[in-house]
């Protein structure tokens, strides 16, 4: 890499967790925890990888589909030293660790909740119904249910039990660039 691209001052990485076939409840669970994880700059690794100790650049956690599975990826960009790249991952996992243990308190279930719903179900140029078929289109194997209404019933202990689950049978990947 150093060859190509001998200016290069920072490394980007993605660590990916091939899960099993979601629910269409689960896969909003998901969606809640990616929010949690890195969705904004008042989620847990923004701060604890930003903020606290200065290693990353960016940061991201997303959920996707792949065939019959999905994949959650968290994405980020700090400096080039392998020994910074070893102390982000190290931090990430001791954060999923956290997760599975803990879960999350009512008021960060609450505000990430709210967040998903807001920024994706209640946008002001879409209608539910824009939302549903863009939703659609992209998660294709989603089961078909009222997409809405699985944000709203979703509680904290689903989230905890849902993320600790299909996580425990994921498989992780990382790439380094």
């Amino acid at each position: 890499m150093n060859k190509l691209f001998p200016n290069n001052t920072s490394s980007y990485v993605k660590i990916t967790f091939l899960l099993p076939t979601l629910t269409n409840k689960e896969f909003c669970a998901f969606q809640i925890f990616c929010y949690y994880l890195a969705g904004s700059m008042s989620s847990v690794l923004f701060n604890e990888l930003r903020e606290k100790s200065q290693l990353i650049y960016s940061i991201s956690a997303q959920i996707y589909t792949y065939s019959n599975n999905f994949l959650l990826t968290i994405d980020f960009n700090c400096k080039k030293a392998s020994s910074t790249v070893n102390t982000c991952v190290k931090k990430i996992m001791n954060v999923l660790r956290h997760f599975y243990k803990s879960g999350l308190t009512s008021h960060e279930f609450d505000k990430f909740k709210m967040k998903v719903i807001t920024d994706y179900m209640y946008s002001e140029d879409k209608t539910e119904i824009e939302i549903e078929k863009y939703i659609r289109k992209y998660y294709m194997n989603l089961p078909d249910m009222n997409y809405m209404k699985n944000y709203k019933i979703i509680k904290n202990a689903f989230l905890k039990k849902a993320v600790s689950k299909n996580m425990k049978k994921s498989k992780k990947y990382m790439i380094v660039l």
